[in-house]
């Protein structure tokens, strides 16, 4: 019936109303929007999402979730607002938004706290869409930007993207220490790097992937894979623990590798792509160019695969993927 409380009036309030709504005696029309994603739906979330995709969540709940309904009771909040809400938007933050506040409402239901999802009526969503840069690298390409970089910042980078598969937040993180070298059976040598941890902006490198598959070994064949592993002992001797750093040591920030890696493109006489576009480049060479089978691809790439085999039968070592690998090089001619 009564507490003490130690704050501002505005803070002393807000405990209040939290209070209120904790013991209600009719939760359904109490709770608000913010006290479930607060609650149930955020803790949920952080024991599922890796760190790069809870930032993602956090900008879109501060930015277009919060302000409109954070503060309302879940049986407050009717369709034809939340369609007039999606109206203000582009299609690609309309997505986002809907999805968090479908999100929210579906566990408000689940825990007995709301009796329906008005998310659930058939909302239409803005026709305006930001396109997303798309453009790619053949194999050639990424062959001789690989040369042209050779003793540049963003070298150790770029190999681990376009020759290794790596996500930008994964090649950051990339320890240079944990790149070995092993020998196929039929004679390449390929830099095995182990993909367990990545860059997430404002926490620094942290001992967590995107999701468990991303947890993985990438396989950089060749003449490049020896260079990568030329770049991490040239980073250990002088007492670096990542392959490019800011001033103090850490992990770039996404918008200062953006600028760098924009830079190198145009240096070298290139069209710019997105960093993380190497990524899509390497899955298209390799598989088209390289023939490597997707199923293998899938596998270094970190995906969970959906078909009954990659789920339940197949367990591919780490030599069998090295020699898949290093043999379709060699058919290709690229390597001895």
């Amino acid at each position: 019936m009564s507490a003490n409380f130690t704050g501002t009036l505005t803070e002393a309030r807000a405990e209040r109303d939290r209070l209120i709504e904790l013991h209600s005696t009719n939760q359904r029309t109490q709770h608000t929007v913010r006290y479930v994603f607060d609650t149930l739906y955020w803790p949920s979330c952080e024991k599922r999402l890796a760190a790069n995709t809870l930032n993602m969540y956090r900008s879109t709940w501060r930015k277009y979730v919060e302000p409109k309904f954070g503060g309302c009771k879940l049986g407050a909040v009717k369709p034809l607002a939340i369609q007039e809400w999606l109206d203000t938007m582009t299609k690609n933050q309309a997505q986002r938004a809907i999805n968090m506040l479908s999100g929210i409402f579906r566990t408000a239901v689940k825990f007995e706290l709301a009796e329906s999802d008005p998310t659930s009526v058939g909302l239409m969503l803005p026709d305006s869409v930001a396109e997303m840069d798309k453009g790619i690298y053949d194999l050639a390409e990424l062959i001789r930007m690989a040369e042209l970089l050779r003793g540049s910042r963003m070298e150790g980078m770029f190999l681990l993207c376009a020759f290794g598969s790596c996500r930008p937040g994964e090649a950051a993180a990339v320890d240079p220490a944990s790149v070995e070298l092993v020998k196929a059976d039929n004679g390449t040598v390929c830099a095995v790097v182990p993909i367990e941890r990545e860059a997430v902006r404002g926490q620094g490198v942290v001992e967590r992937v995107k999701t468990e598959c991303s947890r993985r070994n990438v396989i950089v064949p060749g003449r490049w894979g020896e260079r990568l592993a030329e770049i991490a002992e040239e980073r250990i001797e002088c007492g670096h623990s990542l392959f490019i750093e800011n001033m103090k040591g850490g992990p770039l920030t996404s918008a200062r590798m953006k600028a760098i890696w924009e830079n190198e493109a145009k240096r070298l006489g290139y069209e710019y792509h997105p960093l993380r576009n190497l990524r899509n480049s390497w899955r298209t060479s390799w598989e088209y160019e390289i023939r490597i089978p997707p199923a293998t691809l899938e596998i270094l790439m970190g995906h969970s695969g959906s078909s009954v085999s990659a789920k339940h039968y197949v367990r591919a070592s780490l030599m069998m993927l090295v020699n898949t690998v290093a043999d379709a090089f060699a058919d290709a001619g690229l390597v001895p």
